[in-house]
């Protein structure tokens, strides 16, 4: 064994060994791939390879599964050997990736000999620097024999540093960087940092660009001409985020995604293409290659990419005619939206397969409009006389009509497609410029205006000064020139460009000119600034503009006017699903659920055309795409079991790690699961789940939810396994899983999951005898927690408790518990029977812990009946018996601190009797143990407490932001009955503030409360009396004050009546009845006395006095 302080260096230079500061050992590998294995993770430290990318560089010759059957071989000898020498742990391995990630005693050689600093300045013994003098290409000498192309090259480009970093004096601090996803940023100089890889694999798009034919005088790279055509290209290039890896005399290869943060690269290859294919000069059209895959890229000193698929690139090129593009099968989801046709199967020289490949022109003519994609083939109803409004307005005189029309709504409402229909309807007798704004280009500045002028020039079949040619003036022909060359304007140009702009959109057709910009939010400023000069040159021209609804304008025109877009109605709804293929066999049933899901929006409605409405052509819709899958079927099923969402190690377990890996990909291709990150999917649509779950056969469904619940179960998972186990057909394991779930969220403090666990075991049925009590105790407790103490929910789980037959031998702590929960969901029974539960709980106490909450409950309930002096005692009994206990234990009786309750209802009983300095001092001791405490439903308990009494003492700068934040937290944590009662204290704040409020709102949140806490009625209504008294109602208030002190003696809430006579008396007086509110004052004043609220009254001693009363 070696002592763990020891400092170990593994050699892969020469023989393969492990040095000690004294001990040499070898390192006896069985295979010559497991050394090339270890060079490969040890030269990237701490970064996960994933398994299939090791295998493709170990094996190039073996498909996916084979090689990682090796793989696995290889890997085991490399553990083994690292078991035999107790080697500190550093190789992490996981089911879909493998990383080397050493700790600080255990160092490699390739970390000595890439390191600019001797090795004694790293702490490391002298020693080992003299032990590896041998040359910089004996390390892992013979590993690349047998290996692909690419490991060959990255093992060479490692040689290739090794020479060149230790010669190197140190990079200055700074000059390297690591970018976002672990990317090298390569330092000024060239020179990449001396810890990191120079080379690494990444899945890139590649694209090939043949240049047209030049005389042989000017093929060499370096020519005039051909360097300023290539300067050209690798400019536009930089335009769509791709880079120059490599020029020849015929072309040059670009990359697109070598940013990790940058997604769409396919997408950007292809419109690259398209936008140097319109660059080149007349009668030079260029031809392309593009594929997508897994290369070797250099950063350093310079980019470069090596792999098959770089020379297949250029391959794909050469087959490809003058104007046109060839893609290979990488690129097939995305060529039919970029126009290539399939063009069969071909084997090219070097290769042992063929391939698919798709093609198409790069320099066709594009219309005015863009093709209708998704539009076509789908009828357009519901907005026809929108339409009809929209271009019956751009169509008036100046002066009559709107020049300037934004359509303005969420995503998927149908923006594009209702733009679209009206610039269909343009064309008729008027001409139309279509311009999209891409999310890729918000911040390249002229990138929105660049694209428009290019495709506009492109579109008139001839380039240069020709296509310029006519009556424009010649300063204005220079900016256009100019701007399509620098991709820029100084602002002395811009004048010319703006009138080149007018001249060329009116050359497009006859007069009038509707400028449609789809997706204006996206718009760079640059270009939203040219247009907005271009509307005030020319007033003549139409806008018709969409944008998003969250989204700010950023194209101010002159009378710009926003439409909005709203949903679709449920006819024109019915019309568009009834138009879809499958509309006709839709059963009226269908249709309306299908209506009804997608709330209006044009998106969802096209999406659900893939629906389980029992039709024939549904069911041969997924016959044919389970058909797809083949033997892999059972692997969705196994998905479909494992719910809407998945993971590929979850399938794995259950399946089989290969045809779990095979089935995922085979679901991807058939468009049964789409991806949702790194290892997940989900099924394309909830109906489809459905299918496959209603074709899979009983018994393999419960066998796979079976085996699914175990692992589930030992993740810790056990909502989740609960659901499966039901799925099995085992209910008793279910309500156990449910049970243990409930648990699992009220010691996470999530009221929310609790509720629903317990009432997924209520479903199923409470265990027998003291277990079932124990469960209907916490389901209480929960359902108290976010819906209140009255709450009905809550209310019918005491019941059930009431009427239970109790075993004998029940342990006194559960029937404490029991008579807690009695006590707190006593509140719809009347005010005594209240009184009665806490005096029961006294009696029952044993505990400190029972003490602690029977305490509480007494104080609480002679707080709310106006006894503020007895409830006081009572609350400063339960604070200092809690001080002696711990967190769990003032919390085993109900789901929050009961400290923190009573600190909070003691602050709020000292104002009341008027010791304002200790009533300050108990509720920051309260908001500091609330925020110490595991349960966020203490802080929200505080918050409104502390409102309360700002309320009470007119505090308006204190009481908005304690309500807000209660209201943020209950919101948060889905508190039903505190995120009432919050609204209610905001509601109250901003009255009392002078800002108007919705009194019928105020009505309906009152009666909410009282819902979810019955005994509370006086309460609830005294806060809704202010409101209306406040916000200039006393009549109203008037009214709702008889009703609540007709009604108080019901309720368990007396502490506030004296308040409720105050207002009364303030809203005669206001309504000219003095005598009565005097009477009402004096009421108010007396009660005032007998309830011990000193503070209270001195807080309204002016109005009372006012009224005679004091």
């Amino acid at each position: 064994m070696n002592p763990s302080s020891e400092k170990l260096l593994i050699v892969l230079s020469g023989q393969y060994t492990v040095r000690g500061a004294e001990e040499v050992r070898p390192l006896h590998f069985k295979y010559r791939k497991t050394a090339a294995l270890l060079g490969y993770l040890v030269s990237q430290p701490r970064r996960e390879v994933r398994r299939e990318l090791l295998a493709q560089l170990l094996w190039p010759d073996l498909d996916l599964q084979a090689g990682r059957a090796n793989l696995r071989v290889v890997l085991a000898d490399l553990q083994a050997q690292w078991r035999k020498l107790a080697l500190p742990e550093a190789i992490r391995v996981e089911r879909d990736w493998i990383a080397f990630a050493p700790g600080d005693t255990l160092l490699t050689d390739w970390q000595l000999l890439t390191s600019p600093s001797p090795a004694p300045a790293h702490g490391w013994p002298a020693a080992w620097e003299t032990a590896l003098q041998a040359e910089p290409g004996h390390w892992l000498a013979g590993a690349d024999e047998g290996m692909s192309e690419e490991f060959q090259s990255w093992l060479a480009a490692q040689h290739r540093r090794m020479e060149t970093v230790p010669s190197s004096p140190a990079e200055p601090a700074g000059s390297a960087r690591a970018t976002e996803g672990g990317a090298v940023a390569v330092t000024a100089s060239g020179k990449a940092p001396g810890g990191e890889s120079a080379a690494e694999m990444a899945a890139i798009t590649l694209l090939y660009v043949h240049l047209p034919y030049l005389d042989a005088r000017d093929r060499h790279p370096r020519a005039p001409e051909l360097a300023a055509l290539q300067a050209s290209l690798e400019t536009e290039a930089r335009r769509f985020h791709g880079v120059v890896l490599s020029v020849d005399d015929a072309g040059c290869t670009l990359g697109f995604g070598l940013d990790s943060r940058h997604t769409g690269q396919r997408w950007q290859a292809l419109r690259c293409a398209a936008a140097l294919a319109a660059m080149m000069p007349a009668g030079q059209p260029l031809s392309a290659g593009a594929t997508h895959g897994w290369v070797l890229v250099e950063r350093w000193p310079h980019w470069r990419a090596v792999g098959w698929r770089v020379r297949l690139a250029e391959r794909l090129a050469q087959r490809a005619e003058p104007g046109e593009i060839v893609c290979d099968e990488s690129m097939a989801e995305l060529a039919a939206s970029f126009g290539c046709l399939p063009m069969g199967r071909q084997r090219f020289r070097g290769w042992a397969r063929e391939f698919a490949l798709f093609g198409g022109r790069l320099d066709e003519r594009g219309s005015a409009l863009p093709p209708g994609g998704d539009f076509a083939g789908n009828s357009f109803f519901g907005r026809e006389p929108l339409v009809d409004t929209l271009v019956e307005a751009l169509r008036a005189p100046d002066g009559s009509g709107a020049q300037a029309l934004c359509l303005v709504g969420e995503p998927g409402i149908g923006k594009t497609r209702t733009v679209w229909e009206c610039a269909r309807r343009w064309q008729v007798d008027g001409s139309v410029v279509w311009m999209a704004a891409l999310p890729e280009g918000a911040a390249t500045p002229w990138r929105a205006l660049h694209d428009l002028v290019a495709g506009m020039l492109s579109g008139r079949g001839e380039g240069g000064d020709d296509a310029l040619a006519g009556d424009m003036p010649a300063p204005a022909q220079q900016a256009l020139l100019a701007f399509l060359a620098t991709r820029n304007v100084s602002r002395r140009q811009r004048t010319e460009l703006v009138e080149g702009l007018a001249h060329l959109m009116a050359g497009v057709g006859a007069a009038p000119v509707l400028i449609v910009v789809d997706d204006v939010h996206w718009i760079d400023p640059a270009s939203a600034e040219l247009l907005q000069s271009l509307a005030d040159l020319q007033p003549q021209l139409r806008w018709l503009l969409n944008r998003r609804i969250d989204e700010p304008q950023p194209l101010a025109l002159p009378g710009l006017q926003d439409i909005a877009l709203g949903p679709l109605d449920d006819e024109a709804a019915r019309r568009v699903l009834q138009s879809l293929p499958d509309g006709p066999a839709l059963t009226p049933e269908a249709l309306r659920g299908r209506v009804a899901s997608a709330r209006g929006l044009p998106l969802y409605l096209l999406a659900g055309s893939v629906h389980a409405d029992g039709s024939s052509h549904f069911t041969e819709f997924c016959q044919a795409m389970l058909n797809q899958l083949g033997p892999l079927r059972e692997g969705m099923e196994v998905a479909a079991v494992l719910g809407m969402l998945f993971s590929r190690d979850d399938l794995a377990n259950v399946y089989g790690e290969a045809q779990a890996t095979a089935a995922f990909e085979q679901g991807l291709r058939a468009g049964m699961i789409v991806s949702r990150g790194l290892g997940h999917a989900a099924f394309f649509h909830a109906r489809l789940r459905e299918y496959v779950l209603s074709a899979t056969l009983p018994e393999q469904l419960r066998r796979h939810a079976h085996k699914a619940a175990g692992r589930a179960l030992q993740q810790g998972l056990h909502a989740r396994a609960a659901g499966l186990l039901e799925q099995a057909g085992e209910p008793t394991a279910a309500a156990t899983a449910w049970w243990q779930a409930a648990q699992q969220a009220v010691a996470e403090d999530d009221m929310a999951a609790a509720c629903d666990s317990c009432a997924r075991l209520a479903a199923l049925g409470y265990f027998p005898g003291a277990a079932g009590i124990e469960a209907r105790i916490v389901h209480g407790r929960c359902l108290i927690a976010r819906y209140g103490y009255g709450s009905d929910q809550a209310h019918a789980v005491v019941q059930e408790l009431g009427r239970m037959p109790l075993p004998a031998s029940l342990a006194p702590e559960l029937l404490f518990d029991m008579q807690m929960l009695a006590y707190l969901g006593s509140s719809s029974q009347g005010y005594t029977h209240g009184l009665d539960h806490a005096r029961k709980l006294r009696a029952m106490a044993r505990t400190p812990a029972q003490h602690f909450a029977a305490a509480w409950a007494e104080g609480n309930t002679l707080f709310w009946l106006g006894r503020l002096q007895e409830a006081r005692q009572w609350f400063e009994t339960n604070l200092r018996l809690g001080r002696m206990l711990d967190l769990r234990e003032r919390m085993a009786h109900l789901t929050c601190d009961l400290a923190v309750f009573s600190g909070a209802q003691l602050a709020w009983l000292l104002w009341f009797t008027g010791d304002h300095a200790r009533s300050q001092e108990a509720i920051t001791q309260a908001l500091a143990a609330a925020q110490q405490s595991a349960a966020r439903q203490d802080l929200c308990i505080v918050r409104c407490f502390q409102s309360l009494i700002a309320w009470c003492a007119r505090d308006k700068a204190r009481m908005v932001p304690a309500a807000e934040s209660a209201w943020a937290v209950a919101e948060a944590e889905g508190l039903q009955f505190w995120l009432g009662l919050a609204n209610m204290l905001v509601v109250l704040a901003r009255v009392h503030a002078g800002v108007p409020v919705d009194v019928q709102a105020v009505l309906s949140g009152m009666t909410a409360l009282q819902i979810g806490y019955r005994a509370a009625a006086t309460t609830e209504a005294w806060f809704a009396i202010s409101v209306l008294a406040a916000s200039g109602s006393p009549q109203a208030a008037l009214v709702l004050a008889d009703q609540a002190l007709a009604t108080a003696h019901l309720s368990e809430h007396q502490y506030c009546c004296m308040d409720i006579w105050r207002i009364k008396a303030e809203s005669l007086d206001l309504l000219g009845r003095r005598e009565e509110a005097m009477q009402a004052a004096a009421e108010a004043v007396a009660l005032g006395h007998r309830t011990g609220a000193q503070g209270w009254l001195d807080q309204w001693a002016h109005s009372l006095q006012r009224l005679g009363a004091l």
